[in-house]
């Protein structure tokens, strides 16, 4: 049986494993010490500085009941990435989801996603479609920027390198891009 590859799902740069954030949505989290299922990730979790990249806090897992807030997964309790599941060493690492203040999420309140996105110089590229994220450090990489179905069927889907300088609101993402000589 051949398996698809998913190479539009990851992709190697320089030893660095990428993917889209939107993708790992639903990913199942196995504990190593029994094999037990703890849950499947239900949204991500970032911290944001003013003044840099933005990084994976943790992971949301799926409320057991409709009552129930959520459990947390701190990124560093993952000790493998695999294409269809993930491990963590010990239960005790899932904790409950309580925060003082909201850290921003991928898709929850506030989100990353459909964030507008301003240049520096006044532009509008479009809204923010997805992230890209480096597994091995949980540092977000980049913004996939979408400007409407027709243009992104005609030109792509635009790319911004979360390394640029940036500021970061509840309603938009303002980046400053290099100038092209």
């Amino acid at each position: 049986m051949k398996r698809d590859d998913r190479a539009h799902t990851k992709t190697q740069e320089g030893g660095i494993l990428l993917r889209k954030a939107q993708e790992l949505l639903g990913v199942p989290i196995y504990t190593l010490s029994d094999g037990r299922e703890m849950g499947k990730v239900h949204d991500l979790l970032f911290q944001i500085s003013m003044y840099s990249t933005p990084v994976l806090l943790g992971i949301l897992l799926e409320p057991k009941t409709l009552f129930h807030e959520g459990r947390y997964l701190p990124w560093s309790s993952i000790t493998r990435f695999g294409e269809d599941a993930w491990f963590i060493a010990d239960p005790l690492q899932v904790l409950d989801a309580l925060f003082s203040e909201p850290p921003l999420m991928l898709r929850g309140v506030p989100s990353v996603l459909k964030k507008t996105v301003l240049t520096t110089d006044g532009e509008h590229l479009g809204e923010v479609e997805d992230v890209y994220i480096d597994l091995e450090s949980g540092k977000l990489v980049g913004y996939e920027v979408g400007a409407g179905f027709v243009r992104d069927i005609m030109e792509g889907r635009a790319f911004i390198d979360a390394r640029s300088r940036q500021v970061l609101s509840e309603e938009t993402l303002i980046v400053e891009l290099a100038k092209e000589l």
